[in-house]
């Protein structure tokens, strides 16, 4: 059971094709929080560039706390997943997807229980 606070939730689970798989997320638990207290701003703290790309970008937050970064294909196979801790400030993650196909990439940011969802073009 988690208590109060941000915390970071992993999981393993075996697809239809027979693989295992891993993903993660962050979630916070707050006592006494309204139903919009927690907001992220998607124009404040979560911006892409370039976009579209040639498979680098720059993904930049100025969120809190335990902040997960996930990112999926056009089928809707996770290709990158990464967890890092926001100190409020100026985060700045340095995405590399050069390794896989051009194309339209879904990049999924969670922040205390907020989630904000942009498309990525690599071309």
């Amino acid at each position: 059971m988690a208590g109060v606070g941000t915390h970071s939730v992993t999981y393993t689970y075996v697809d239809v094709d027979g693989c295992i798989n891993t993903a993660g997320l962050c979630t916070t638990v707050d006592l006494g929080e309204g139903i919009n207290g927690n907001e992220m701003s998607v124009n404040g703290n979560v911006r892409v560039y370039p976009n579209p790309n040639a498979g680098q970008f720059t993904l930049e937050t100025e969120l809190s706390g335990l902040v997960s970064l996930q990112v999926f294909d056009v089928k809707g196979q996770l290709v990158q997943n990464e967890v890092f801790n926001g100190n409020g400030t100026r985060n700045i993650r340095l995405i590399d997807l050069s390794r896989f196909a051009k194309g339209t990439y879904s990049l999924r940011v969670q922040n205390a229980g907020s989630t904000v969802v942009q498309t990525v073009v690599v071309k």
